[in-house]
């Protein structure tokens, strides 16, 4: 179990790491170029991602660098499941909102 939580959390951090030479501007956090130029990606996830940059939360910023870079397809869920790991308490859903917008969930019922 032990090694399950620190693999996911090694996965998180690499999902999720930012690059030390370049500071985002709020404009460019969930920039999709990386996202659209994936010949690899399902219409589904790139429909999700289109929606979730609109909202541009920090699991939605997560969500879209992590598809950005490959995706996870070796894990259950994906990016989904890395980006939106931590509980969903009041405080995180006051500041982000639902995970994914009603636009994003739209996406996977099509």
């Amino acid at each position: 179990m032990r090694l399950i939580i620190l693999f996911s959390l090694i996965l998180w951090q690499v999902a999720c790491a930012k690059t030390p030479q370049t500071v985002k501007t709020e404009a460019d956090r969930c920039d999709l170029s990386r996202v659209l130029a994936r010949a690899d990606i399902d219409s589904h996830t790139l429909c999700a991602a289109r929606a979730l940059a609109k909202r541009c939360s920090a699991s939605d910023q997560c969500f879209i660098q992590c598809e950005g870079q490959g995706g996870l397809p070796l894990i259950g869920g994906g990016c989904s499941h890395v980006c939106n790991n931590e509980a969903m308490t009041e405080e995180r859903y006051a500041r982000e909102g639902p995970s994914l917008t009603d636009e994003a969930a739209a996406c996977y019922s099509r």
